[in-house]
Formats: structure tokens, sequence, C-alpha cells
């Protein structure tokens, strides 16, 4: 590393035993100098003048000259909070600091990406009329298990349904998320099949679900003042555990954290979701389990017996 700095140099005349001697020396090596002229006399002045010069035979002059010198330093890392001055502004809050602040680091989440803008709309769609659109919901993801083709027949189905599920078909084909697709109207049947590409079958297997919860989180929280999200973040706790989330959120100074499920077996998750949030240290009334297709009294059920409230979509609208 090397450093470009500056030394002071001073010109003086010094009287030595009657002798005017001039001098230019460096500040840095000034002290030891002057002493060495010195060591045996008597007497030595050493007078800085910037008055009439009259007033005294003897005179002695200062300039001061600032000349550039380089220092040739040892190459190390510098620790930069060594630079900084403490802060003494409150600073705002944050996600990753409330966490740390109970001993838990954020490993990683997920980034916004260029793809959010073509599965984003799907799945929001898919969450509001999924009572409509169900069935077919459940022939897809039925057909990827067992990488076969899709039909779905609507012969008989209300026009609302027809209309919700070739419209939910139409954007999955236009966003190239199905690798084949057909509406026969006359027979009112559809058939299909999904590209075999994992995120786009994570997406159609219930990735789309927490897409769509998250959306109506964030309406829900449209008007509060600061608000963060965390999605899919991977935690380290300090005893070492590592386990990863949905979501969760900081907003209207409160933490909240929300799981989505799909499926239809919560015996095991919920002991597992309670041992999360006790370790999170997040209130019962602000931790979700929010389950797709759930009854109300099953969630009411499940809240009575365990620390985390169950709720579905509608209920976490009403609820958080």
């Amino acid at each position: 590393m090397t450093i470009t700095t500056s030394v002071v140099t001073k010109s003086l005349a010094v009287s030595i035993l009657g002798i005017s001697i001039p001098l230019t020396l460096s500040q840095s090596n000034f002290g030891s100098a002057f002493a060495g002229f010195v060591g045996g006399a008597t007497a030595a002045t050493v007078v800085s003048k910037s008055t009439d010069s009259r007033k005294k035979n003897k005179k002695e002059e200062i300039s001061t000259l600032v000349q550039p010198t380089t220092l040739e330093l040892e190459d190390k890392p510098i620790d930069i909070s060594t630079l900084i001055e403490p802060s003494t502004s409150k600073e705002q809050l944050n996600l990753a600091t409330l966490l740390g602040q109970q001993g838990i680091s954020v490993i990683e989440s997920r980034r916004p990406q260029a793809k959010d803008e073509v599965l984003d709309p799907i799945a929001v769609y898919l969450g509001k009329r999924y009572s409509l659109v169900e069935k077919l919901q459940r022939k897809i993801k039925a057909s990827i298990a067992h990488q076969k083709d899709f039909t779905f027949n609507l012969k008989g189905k209300s026009q609302q349904e027809i209309q919700s599920c070739t419209q939910y078909c139409n954007m999955l084909d236009r966003a190239s998320l199905l690798a084949k697709y057909h509406y026969d109207k006359r027979k009112k049947i559809i058939r299909g099949s999904v590209q075999r590409r994992g995120d786009i079958i994570n997406f159609l297997n219930g990735g789309w679900f927490e897409r769509a919860v998250l959306h109506s989180v964030k309406e829900k929280f449209a008007d509060a003042d600061e608000i963060e999200f965390l999605v899919n973040p991977q935690l380290k706790f300090a005893n070492g555990d590592r386990f990863e989330l949905d979501i969760i959120c900081l907003a209207k100074n409160q933490l909240f954290w929300i799981e989505c499920k799909t499926g239809n077996n919560y015996n095991d998750c919920l002991p597992k979701y309670c041992s999360h949030g006790k370790k999170l240290g997040v209130p019962k009334e602000n931790a979700f389990l929010v389950g797709l297709g759930l009854s109300d009294r099953d969630a009411e059920k499940w809240t009575k017996l365990w620390s985390i409230t169950v709720v579905n979509p509608e209920g976490l609208m009403e609820t958080i």
C-alpha cells in the first residue's frame, strides 16, 4: 500500500557561540539535529519573527515549505469499522437486525426475479378463483406426478367454471408453462401437458400458493408506512439449527411469520411449526399456518390446540 503525505520543512538561521549557521531540516528530524548542534553550547536561542527586523541585530527567519513525500507501508487489510465514527442517530430497525438480536442469522432468501412478472399474475388469478378451478388443478398435479398428459371434462359445469378453467389454461399456455394445450369447445374437454422443467413443476405443485398469499399480505399492509419481507429465508440459530421458512414480514412495528400448505396432512407439520415459532419468538397471534382448502372448523380446532394460528386464505385476511 502506498500513501502520499506531506512533511513540513523549516529553514532556520541559528545562532551558536555568535556564529550564524543556516539549517534546512525536515520536521521529523529537526529535534535530533538541533540537539547535536547545541550539545556543548552554553546557550542557544531560536526566535521566530514576523514584525520589524530592525529591533534586533541577530535575527532568525522561519519559512514553512510543504514538500510531498511518499511513505511505503506494509500491505495489510484495514478494519473499516475503525474508520467510521459511531452514529448518534437512531437506525431504522429491519428484519435482519431484529432477527440478529435474537441470535438468528439470515443465510439467504429468495430475491425478486424476472420470471416473477410471468408467474405472479397466474398465482394471483389461481388464488382468487381456486374454488372454481380446484378440480382442474388437481388433475394437473396428478399429471405431473404420473408424468402424463391431463384431460378435464367441463361438460355439466357452470358457465363461471368453464370460463375460469379455460382462462386459467390459456394463461398457462401463453406463459409457456404447458408443453401442449387444446380446448375442444364442442365436447367441452381440456387436454394438455405440463413442461418438464423443475421451477415450472414446483410452481404448479404448490409454489403458486405461496406467491398468492404473499400478494394478499402485501395488499393487506398497503397502507403501512414501512414494510419488509423475507421470502423463503434460510435461517441459522445460535445453537447451529437451520431451517427454511416461507414468509417473514415486518409491518407496523410487528413481526409476522406465515407458512403456506397445500397438502392435506397437517399432523406432521403442526408440532414442527410450533417449535419454529418458539425459536423465532413470534407470538401466536402473529404466527400463521395457511392451509389451502382448509375448513373453518378444522382451522379453529387446531388453533385452540397448538401454539400457532391456523387459517385458510380467507381467514388470514380477516385475522392478520
